[in-house]
């Protein structure tokens, strides 16, 4: 393939990612009426939700209410009142507690548990209007997010279509997210975005019902005692923690080595620049040692007093970190000191929870092991847990064998899946991944294990893998749309992100598998045309979150 084919590729890949990303645009999609079938209007519609809802439903109803008001011009009430509800030409009722003041028919709700929910159309006197609840304030939430990307536009008009009768509950309980990789120039790279990046990206998430932000700080390269920089940077996660869990409704685990800690700020006073992994930078600890025990303990001391507000903190086994041939009762020793400084520190006191990351295995070197062996490897790392470490803990199972050993020690309602890679390497070249294998066989392994508490997946560089991504969430919640094709999830994905140009955004995805040069000049041309014309900001360039 020539030179000049190669470049065009990755200015495809460029100038797609541009078009679509970083502008908070999911779920709020815009998009000419088909006529299709009959449409609820939006217009002048008043929102009802109970002053008592938790802070994230109220936010969402909040967003809500943004979002209406950027579509047609003018302000949107968000009422707390049930007497409100006639003062509109429709209603949007969010939560059980207003649907049941408005009495409106939220039909048989029994079977969604804590995370399903019902969207509802009605007309009752007079008033038209569509209900948005859930038996649990996190199935409301997820309701929240769902009604959000069917609203569609027709100028200044918002509608859904409708009737709307929707009763949906996830196959799995927790959707969980991850970002991990390799430094590169903003936007792209997680370590270098700033604290409204991060809540942009929680926006996101939360748009594809995810509800476990799993977030890595970095405290493996922040040298202990804290600079000036480094804490005000930790106390910027900490609000990151809080607009997640208190604004979006989702658990936040923090990640961590072990024993992985930095010694020195490798000569850049901003961690968002620093260089990892440097031998001279940052080291392991041998918990062995009295010395090398008490800087692991300071490090995560530092860590836990200010970023006290997460639900777990999660200690991966090895990578970063890890001491070969380490015995087990020293991974033990290394979380119960955990224990007793989030006992101090967190604000969610005994409550809150300790992970262990099951990923090469404590004390164990990289060298090929049988399946046999990893499965009996870690069933022995689960039941050390069961035997010396307090409730609460759960487990992240980094390898699909890791799965077996779960269900052997009746761990699996502990047990995350996560499946590194199968969204996005690491590393890997910066472009975006087509192609759904990889994430099938997430769904597929985990079928075998119904247990199974939940799913996550991981992101190197989240603004070029929206397919994967969108993919991997949409099977999350319901693991039979892991049997669409690309192209059908291309195009739904690009409605999402680009409504008015959806046609275009798909195709774009789908020329990145191209190999003629003609046929990517010319996807190349329409995006240049496109991008000339100013309408790559028209989407959501006015839009700020609600204020909490």
């Amino acid at each position: 393939m020539d030179k000049k084919l190669g470049v065009n590729r990755r200015g495809l890949a460029v100038r797609s990612v541009f078009l679509v990303s970083f502008l908070g645009l999911l779920p709020f999609a815009r998009a000419e009426g088909s006529g299709i079938s009959p449409r609820l209007s939006l217009e002048e519609a008043v929102i009802l939700v109970d002053g008592n809802e938790v802070s994230y439903i109220q936010y969402g109803a909040r967003d809500l209410g943004a979002y209406l008001r950027e579509i047609t011009g003018k302000a949107v009430s968000v009422s707390t009142s049930a007497e409100t509800a006639g003062k509109g030409k429709s209603v949007i009722v969010i939560g059980e507690k207003m649907a049941r003041a408005v009495d409106a028919d939220l039909g048989p709700v029994s079977e969604l548990g804590e995370t399903g929910f019902v969207i509802r159309s009605f007309d009752k006197e007079g008033t038209r209007g569509v209900v948005i609840a859930g038996r649990h304030p996190h199935g409301t939430n997820s309701g929240i997010a769902t009604f959000m990307q069917k609203i569609r536009a027709d100028g200044k008009s918002p509608y859904v279509d409708g009737p709307l009768d929707v009763r949906s509950q996830p196959s799995f309980a927790v959707r969980g997210i991850h970002l991990n990789g390799w430094p590169l120039n903003y936007p792209y790279a997680f370590r270098s975005w700033k604290e409204q990046d991060w809540k942009q990206f929680v926006d996101i998430a939360w748009s594809q019902r995810v509800n476990l932000f799993y977030l890595w700080p970095f405290m493996e390269i922040i040298p202990v005692p804290l600079s000036a920089e480094n804490e005000a940077y930790l106390h910027e996660v900490r609000r990151i923690v809080d607009y997640a869990q208190n604004q979006r409704g989702m658990e936040v685990w923090i990640m961590q080595s072990a024993n992985r800690i930095a010694v020195s700020d490798c000569g850049a006073r901003d961690p968002r620049v620093r260089t990892y992994w440097v031998n001279n930078c940052q080291r392991d600890m041998n918990p062995a040692d009295p010395q090398q025990f008490e800087n692991i303990l300071e490090s995560f001391d530092a860590l836990y007093r200010i970023v006290n507000n997460a639900d777990a903190f999660c200690l991966i086994d090895s990578d970063p970190g890890g001491w070969p041939d380490s015995p087990l009762s020293d991974q033990t020793k290394i979380f119960l000191a955990s224990r007793k400084l989030l006992d101090r520190y967190n604000v969610h006191g005994a409550k809150t929870k300790l992970v262990d990351w099951m990923w090469i295995g404590w004390g164990r070197h990289w060298s090929e092991k049988s399946p046999d062996e990893n499965v009996a490897f870690m069933a022995e790392t689960i039941r050390n847990f069961r035997k010396n470490l307090p409730e609460p803990w759960e487990l992240i199972a980094g390898m699909s064998p890791y799965l077996e050993s779960s269900k052997q020690e009746s761990a699996l309602s502990k047990t995350i899946f996560l499946l590194y890679g199968a969204i996005e390497s690491e590393p890997a070249f910066p472009a975006t991944n087509l192609g759904w294998e990889p994430v099938r066989l997430v769904f597929d392994q985990a079928a075998e294990y119904p247990e199974l508490r939940g799913v996550m997946g991981n992101n190197e560089l989240m603004l070029l893998q929206f397919p994967r991504t969108y993919y991997f969430f949409a099977s999350a919640w319901d693991t039979e749309y892991k049997k669409r094709q690309e192209k059908e999830v291309l195009e739904e994905l690009s409605e999402q992100l680009y409504p008015d140009h959806k046609d275009l955004i798909s195709d774009a995805f789908l020329t990145l598998r191209e190999e003629e040069p003609e046929i990517i000049s010319a996807t190349l041309a329409r995006l240049d045309k496109l991008d000339a014309g100013g309408q790559r900001w028209a989407a959501r360039s006015d839009w700020s979150p609600p204020v909490p």
